[in-house]
């Protein structure tokens, strides 16, 4: 009976099909990603040169960075009032967005295009994310008769929802053959739409990386990525490149990703020598004008660098970007030269507009969007809190909800601020000591 009895499997026996079945999954996993020409049939325009029709690209020696929930219309036009010659960018619109929203794509792509009190937001760049060629050529077709600027195509979002779920934004940095593919289908897309020379740019990160110090996060391979995009066939002759690495996979929040990794400004200053004929824009990690003309300046660190693009600190002090066209471009006449009281009359004109047209469609909610960027327009001043704060009673109190927004902004500003702070021109030092109100403040939070 012992004789007959069978064999016990051993026990690397048993784990042994497990083990090559892993390996083969992590074997072809790696194929997928390191040659992305076989993960989908190219786009029927793919070989097709596009050659050099481009308009002139906008002057970016200064630019807004895209962000979302902030970068909307209301944001552009008051950072408008500041400075005429810095490039604004749009929120990214995602291409099935546009496709799928076209009776409301005016939500979308409309903008303040003719004068309005001698503010348009041009030069304004609209930047849509995507991963599928066909779409993002639609997308395009539709947005072209409102002639954007320049188109950007983001590679550079780190969130999960875009790079994961959505696989675009960063991710697209390890797919240079379907990127490619993409600015193609761009460019068809103006054509059909009637822009055919509107410009095409990239936003990326400087890498990818999903928690190892893989090739992506190397030089060679970012170098590699911007020159099949400039000296292929999609011809791309400007980058916004944010000086970080996308950190993929290890559930980076977006914030985590604008801080944690380190920033490698030298990187981009390497990309504009090897590559002397294709235009990169720094960003990251840059809150100043002072900082700007330290890096870029005449006699700046990467002198090389065309321009630099900054995101949070514009929405977070939006006043200290009034200076812009005088200590960037060094065109003093072009510069608005607004004081506070000034930008606060002409945005809230802009605003009892705005309202009235939405009101008229019958969304009610465009009173809290108008007045989101006027929250930090008097950080660091006195009683810069109270103002922030008391914005919300023209939402919250029903008396303040029923005034056109003009009017509350001047009674606002009147009865929280100091004269001085209201009445100040862009670069005038604040006061060491200020002149005390005969009258109480309506909101008292003095900082």
């Amino acid at each position: 009976l012992a004789q007959n009895r069978p064999k016990p499997r051993s026990r690397t026996g048993a784990y042994a099909w497990p083990a090559v079945l892993i390996g083969l999954s992590i074997a072809i996993r790696g194929l997928w990603l390191w040659f992305p020409k076989w993960r989908r049939p190219r786009a029927k325009w793919s070989m097709l040169s596009t050659g050099s029709q481009e308009s002139p690209h906008p002057d970016e020696r200064f630019a807004f960075a895209p962000m979302m929930d902030y970068t909307d219309r209301h944001f552009r036009f008051l950072t408008r009032l500041l400075t005429k010659r810095g490039v604004l960018y749009t929120e990214m619109v995602p291409a099935n967005t546009i496709i799928h929203q076209s009776d409301n794509v005016e939500r979308w792509l409309r903008y303040t295009d003719e004068a309005r009190e001698g503010f348009s937001e041009h030069p304004v760049v609209l930047q849509l994310g995507g991963s599928t060629p066909e779409q993002l050529r639609d997308a395009t077709e539709i947005a072209a008769p409102y002639h954007y600027d320049a188109i950007n195509l983001n590679c550079g979002c780190p969130s999960e929802r875009v790079s994961g779920k959505g696989a675009f934004g960063a991710v697209l940095m390890r797919e240079p053959v379907l990127v490619e593919d993409i600015v193609l289908g761009l460019r068809q897309g103006l054509s059909a739409g009637g822009s055919p020379t509107t410009p095409v740019t990239i936003k990326c990160r400087i890498g990818t990386d999903e928690g190892t110090e893989d090739v992506l996060t190397k030089y060679d391979n970012l170098a590699g990525f911007v020159e099949k995009l400039s000296e292929g066939p999609a011809k791309v002759q400007r980058f916004q490149v944010h000086a970080r690495k996308a950190v993929l996979g290890m559930k980076f929040s977006p914030e985590d990703n604008r801080k944690i990794p380190p920033l490698r400004y030298e990187w981009v200053a390497q990309l504009a020598k090897d590559f002397p004929n294709v235009a990169f824009v720094l960003n990251g990690g840059i809150n100043s004008i002072p900082e700007i003309q330290h890096l870029i300046g005449k006699d700046g660190l990467y002198p090389q660098i065309r321009g630099v693009m900054s995101g949070r600190a514009t929405a977070k002090n939006p006043w200290h970007w009034a200076m812009v066209d005088k200590e960037l471009y060094g065109d003093e006449a072009a510069q608005p030269n607004l004081s506070r009281r000034q930008v606060l009359a002409i945005y809230g004109r802009y605003c009892d507009e705005e309202e009235e047209r939405a009101l008229a469609t019958g969304y009610q909610g465009a009173r809290r969007q108008l007045l989101k960027p006027l929250q930090n327009l008097f950080l660091g001043e006195y009683n810069g809190k109270g103002w922030r704060r008391f914005l919300d009673s023209a939402i919250t109190d029903p008396e303040y909800a029923a005034m056109p927004i003009s009017l509350f902004l001047k009674m606002a500003s009147e009865g929280c601020l100091l004269e001085e702070t209201l009445d100040r021109l862009p670069g005038v030092p604040k006061p060491d000591i200020f002149v005390p109100r005969d009258q109480p403040f309506l909101c008292n939070d003095a900082q």
